[in-house]
């Protein structure tokens, strides 16, 4: 059996089912289209300014930082904003490159892309930095200071969530894709996650796919996910501190620091971790980003071992006999600042599992997005309005109507969806009425 602090991290992210939700904020293919809702929409791409290469899941906000999105894994953004914001500007950021800050007017013709350099030694070298930094010590100071960093009132958020899975054949066999608005309340970050954490669905879609696949002479399917929409809740790692940050986390890891990078102003300490081969053996590996000034999480990127990956397999073959098998996962947490307090940007999980029945391997993402941070103090969710964990994200949402996204940030979609009926209503809700007037 798997000890608890796996379990409540990686057992609400495994399928009953698990998801996978792309976070996105990119380079900008600038074109802004305003609509009668008193909103307008940026679109674009974000890509590295030397090779092209597109920026996942960077961030790109307001300046103010209170609302925005971030890219999807092809470096594509949508950013929707109120009309009174158009003189405004918006700042994108990325780990290890410069910030760059564009006037919103700059970007209203033409296609844009926005490109960012890498950051330089010059960024760097008024800072003076000891010749040794002692990793544990670091990892120690950041639990410390975790009041201190993150919002020690009741807050609400605005996030984005989308969930995939397909086979993995080619080309790939999609299964099954839904994404929706969802709110999220959640209590000082002074205990770990509390009863009145909650999650509501303010709105969603899916694709109608049929949910299972042929093989030989038969038909199967998929076990229902569910916990997809609380993942803004679960892969909150500075609340439910997994158990690489656990108070005796230096009994189980060995951590190397390997030096620095930055974000914004912030110049990040870059510490790696895995387990000691030893009896009480920790159950990931990864990379910590840890601010060298307040000492704040604010990235985390790690897998499940090869071992808690086995254990995982032998604890759900034996108690809920699913058909499945998880080969591998990725799990990647961002943060950024508003205000002086750290805020969860996003979350990003990636399954690769195999039927067991048929030994055909398939991928499930989930992926969540902060859009925007409501100011005040926060206020709780009715309990008739919560979303229970076990909940099935894509039966409790359906297809939407044309105005559907009107007004709220979402996750761009992937690239082979970008012209999706569907999924883009407002997209084609344009090009309608500009057919109609031509007509």
């Amino acid at each position: 059996m798997l000890p608890t602090q796996l379990l409540k991290l990686i057992r609400p992210l495994y399928l009953r089912f698990i998801f996978t939700t792309v976070f996105a904020v990119a380079g900008i293919c600038g074109n802004l289209v305003v609509h009668a809702q008193n909103y307008f929409q940026l679109k674009g791409q974000l890509i590295d300014q030397k090779d092209n290469t597109p920026l996942a899941f960077a961030h790109l906000s307001l300046v103010n930082g209170r609302m925005g999105t971030t890219s999807n894994e092809d470096g594509y953004f949508i950013l929707q904003l109120p009309s009174h914001l158009e003189r405004d500007s918006i700042k994108v950021s990325y780990i290890g490159y410069q910030s760059k800050v564009v006037a919103i007017s700059e970007l209203d013709r033409g296609q844009v892309v926005i490109r960012l350099r890498r950051a330089g030694i010059e960024l760097q070298e008024i800072v003076v930095r000891p010749s040794f930094v002692d990793p544990i010590l670091l990892v120690k100071s950041m639990l410390r200071q975790l009041k201190r960093n993150y919002p020690q009132k009741g807050k609400n958020t605005t996030g984005f969530f989308r969930e995939i899975i397909y086979l993995n054949t080619s080309p790939p066999t999609e299964m099954l894709y839904a994404e929706g608005v969802l709110e999220f309340y959640k209590t000082a970050y002074k205990k770990r996650v509390r009863p009145r954490d909650a999650v509501r669905i303010v709105k969603g879609v899916r694709k109608p796919l049929f949910y299972g696949y042929k093989h030989k002479e038969d038909t199967l399917s998929l076990p229902a996910i569910s916990q997809g929409s609380h993942l803004g809740i679960l892969v909150d790692i500075v609340k439910t501190l997994p158990d690489f940050l656990q108070p005796d986390f230096w009994q189980r890891y060995q951590f190397q620091h390997l030096g620095y990078s930055n974000l914004d102003t912030f110049s990040l300490h870059i510490v790696k971790f895995k387990p000691f081969k030893e009896k009480r053996e920790g159950f990931f590996e990864g990379k910590l980003y840890i601010d060298a000034n307040s000492m704040a999480l604010v990235k985390a990127i790690f897998i499940p071992t090869r071992k808690a990956v086995e254990r995982y397999n032998r604890l759900h073959t034996d108690r809920q006999q699913l058909p499945i098998k998880l080969n591998s996962r990725v799990l990647e947490v961002n943060y950024s600042n508003y205000q002086g307090r750290w805020y969860l940007q996003s979350g990003h999980v990636v399954n690769q599992y195999i039927d067991v029945r048929t030994k055909v391997p398939f991928i499930n993402k989930m992926d969540m997005i902060i859009t925007a941070i409501r100011p005040g103090k926060g206020k709780p969710i009715p309990s008739s309005q919560i979303v229970h964990k076990e909940s099935v994200f894509a039966v409790l949402v359906d297809t939407p109507s044309p105005d559907f996204w009107d007004g709220y940030n979402v996750l761009a979609p992937l690239t082979d969806t970008l012209t999706s009926p569907i999924l883009n209503p407002t997209e084609n809700r344009v090009k309608a009425g500009a057919s109609r007037k031509e007509n």
